[in-house]
């Protein structure tokens, strides 16, 4: 009897804590973007109902071009809501960016979920084709996955002159400068 009555108890302290948690659900309620050129950072915001200072959840940020990342919002120990992300998208476009609740580690979802249209647009030197390189500087080559590029001397341009501040590279990527090339690449 003594294994019966451990048991039953576990269930009740179980039920009692999926009762306590279910009762104060961190809701994702709004995601905002204040855009910025293509090149420089983003700012994406998002919003909850229903939030305490003991809430505490997992959420998931889908930025629209092939990049996402997985956090934990919420209480004193971590940044709480309304929760600001920076993210630099690498070319000029229309992006979908979507938030939803997703397991971070121990902690369980938000519920619910938002979307938005980020509408980039080409910064300084962004040339039609969405080229992240000063003026009389070409990309050479595409875009990488993870946000990098190089520039090279445009054509007709023999020695153009190097900005006089770094780019603004893409998250997880930092500013570049060998010989004639210069650029973002993956950070060390």
């Amino acid at each position: 009897m003594p294994f019966l009555h451990r048991t039953t108890t576990a269930l009740f302290i179980a039920a009692g804590l999926l009762a306590a948690g279910s009762a104060s659900a961190t809701a994702l309620d709004k995601v905002t973007v204040t855009a910025a050129p293509a090149g420089q950072p983003s700012q994406i915001t998002i919003s909850a109902k229903d939030v305490d200072e003991t809430s505490v959840c997992g959420l998931r940020v889908k930025f629209g071009d092939g990049q996402e990342i997985v956090e934990k919002v919420g209480s004193r120990s971590h940044e709480g809501f309304p929760r600001t992300f920076s993210h630099v998208y690498a070319k000029p476009g229309n992006y979908q960016v979507k938030v939803d609740g997703k397991r971070k580690g121990t902690y369980f979802p938000c519920v619910g979920e938002a979307e938005t249209t980020a509408s980039i647009g080409g910064g300084a030197g962004a040339a039609a084709g969405g080229t992240l390189c000063p003026q009389g500087w070409a990309q050479q080559g595409k875009t990488r996955k993870d946000g990098g590029f190089t520039c090279g001397p445009a054509k007709g341009s023999k020695n153009p002159a190097k900005p006089e501040h770094p780019l603004n590279c893409p998250a997880g990527t930092e500013y570049f400068t060998k010989g004639k090339a210069l650029g973002c690449e993956a950070s060390r």
